[in-house]
């Protein structure tokens, strides 16, 4: 178990270096200004060769089960689950705006006006498709897979932060770390990837539709309004924060009114089937050494890594360091 916790920490290692490596190659090689292109690069040139192959590679290389397709019962819930992912999406924005409030930044998360900037099909594409596919199958099918067959739930808070990390905007840190503990939950559950990436697609989805619906009135917003001056007419009356933290509240309860009756619903079903967190474990599996996962040299490495990303990001989100 421990041999297979290096091998876990260096494959996210390798990741990391093959995504920051092609990340650079190709803001060289293209155009910023050409959005359609840059997105669709990003999708099939860094989010597969980083995360998918890799992912599939070590799979194959440590013998794991191959993902089977679940039942459509729980495809079904798993959209379910998708919607309350959005819920849960705009309840965590509601907060973070509520915690950044009047700072000056601009965050490095995709934005509804680079939404609006895609061809309908690229939106598609390199929105709500690949990045599902590639990131689930390496921090839910791969990471949380290997380390959490020695503690799951460590396993589950790590690679919910290290999703985070990943997305390099920690302006949207709490946002990214409450997806990613949601889906990490719901893999501990079914063993499943394929329903995290339902998941994860029908958040990634809502968000496309709701730029594309909404495209004039967000651009108008992003162009030069800010949330700051949009809500101004309330400022007067109320506390902008105490706002933003009642839609918080509201948002979070339809979540849970969501999330929690299909997550017992999904957790009933694989106890009925004898599947998921309830199949037997292959041999492999067992855990006869309690080692911790996080007495890996490598793991902190890539940590360590990845926070000086996020601090060189989050300088140029708050406007310390010019682009």
């Amino acid at each position: 178990m421990t041999n297979l916790n290096k091998r876990t920490s260096l494959l996210f290692l390798v990741c990391f270096l093959l995504y920051l490596s092609l990340s650079m190659v190709l803001r060289a090689a293209i155009d910023e200004s050409d959005t359609n292109m840059l997105y669709f690069a990003n999708a099939v040139f860094i989010s597969i060769p980083s995360f998918l192959l890799p992912s599939l590679f070590f799979r194959r290389k440590n013998h794991f089960e191959s993902f089977k397709m679940p039942p459509v019962s729980h495809m079904l819930l798993a959209v379910v689950l998708g919607i309350g992912c959005v819920f849960l999406n705009q309840s965590l924005s509601y907060l973070n705006a509520s915690l950044l409030y009047g700072l000056d930044m601009e965050s490095n998360a995709t934005t509804a006006l680079t939404i609006r900037g895609l061809n309908t099909w690229n939106m598609l594409f390199s929105l709500a498709i690949i990045p599902p596919i590639c990131e689930e199958f390496l921090m839910r099918g791969t990471l949380l897979e290997s380390w959490g067959r020695t503690s799951p739930i460590a396993a589950a808070l790590l690679t919910s932060l290290l999703f985070g990390l990943l997305h390099a905007a920690p302006s949207m840190l709490i946002v990214y770390f409450g997806i990613g503990l949601l889906c990490a939950f719901i893999y501990i559950i079914t063993r499943n990837v394929w329903i995290t990436v339902t998941v994860h697609f029908i958040n990634n989805l809502s968000s496309v539709l709701i730029a594309y619906a909404l495209g004039d009135s967000l651009d108008a917003l992003e162009e030069g309004q800010s949330v700051n001056e949009a809500m101004g007419a309330l400022n007067s009356l109320i506390d902008v924060r105490l706002v933003y933290l009642f839609l918080f509240f509201m948002s979070a309860l339809f979540a849970a009114a969501i999330i929690v009756p299909i997550v017992f619903a999904l957790r009933s079903s694989c106890r009925k089937h004898g599947i998921g967190m309830f199949a037997k474990p292959s041999v492999q599996e067992y855990n006869t050494a309690k080692h911790s996962i996080f007495s890996d040299p490598i793991l902190w490495l890539t940590i360590a890594l990845l926070l000086v990303l996020n601090i060189i990001s989050g300088l140029y989100e708050f406007k310390v360091i010019k682009p």
